[in-house]
């Protein structure tokens, strides 16, 4: 449920909604894009400001004295704007329920068959996840944390490199020996059926766990 998130449905039963898990705030997402632009701005002026004020030092100039002070009423406006953003940041939930998303507004057939789409994609994720748990038992002895270990190995950091026809795929260091010698049999195992990367590109895949501790530890 974690990984796969299959308790997601927007459909049109408010009794189901009620009890799904809460969304992402939209609004919250503008502001903080709004916040970021002001400070932004607000980076510019301060540092025409100094600029301007640098000129003043060497050199009185009325015109820069009028230009100093309209630099710093917009500098003062944007900083009230972004005083007055930050505080409605603060006021508004991060996660909202999803009836109150849609306030009130029926969903769509086309948002009805983009669900069915994510719950065809999440399912097969899901069932390749199972396949690669039965492949991986072999590798690991411990029957109580094989899908644990696995997900650890298929989360690893790495790198990945296309030599010839082949993409490589070098992944970080396992620090635990038990782990990182059940990930190379696990590699070496996937690598023996010949795996490839369906699609236009129909390159040749081959794992490896890295052999270098990082930081050049033992």
């Amino acid at each position: 449920m974690s990984l796969y998130n299959f308790n997601y449905h927007p459909g049109y039963d408010i009794k189901e909604l009620e009890e799904q898990p809460l969304v992402d705030n939209p609004e919250v997402k503008t502001i903080r894009r709004t916040i970021k632009g002001i400070k932004q701005k607000l980076g510019k002026l301060v540092f025409e400001k100094q600029q301007t004020e640098n000129k003043l030092n060497n050199r009185k100039d009325i015109r820069l004295n009028r230009k100093l002070d309209k630099l710093q009423t917009e500098i003062d406006e944007f900083n009230q704007e972004l005083a007055n953003f930050t505080e409605k940041l603060k006021e508004i939930p991060e996660k909202l329920s999803i009836i109150e998303l849609l306030q009130g507004k029926p969903m769509n057939k086309a948002d009805l068959e983009k669900k069915k789409i994510y719950d065809l994609i999440q399912m097969i994720a899901f069932h390749s996840r199972e396949h690669l748990i039965d492949i991986f038992r072999s590798c690991y002895e411990d029957a109580r944390d094989v899908k644990q270990i696995l997900t650890k190995i298929t989360k690893l950091p790495g790198y990945v490199k296309l030599i010839g026809h082949t993409l490589f795929v070098l992944l970080d260091w396992i620090e635990d020996k038990k782990h990182r010698e059940a990930a190379v049999k696990f590699c070496d195992l996937v690598n023996s059926m010949d795996p490839k990367l369906k699609g236009r590109m129909d390159l040749n895949l081959f794992f490896r766990i890295s052999s270098v501790p990082q930081g050049g530890q033992k």
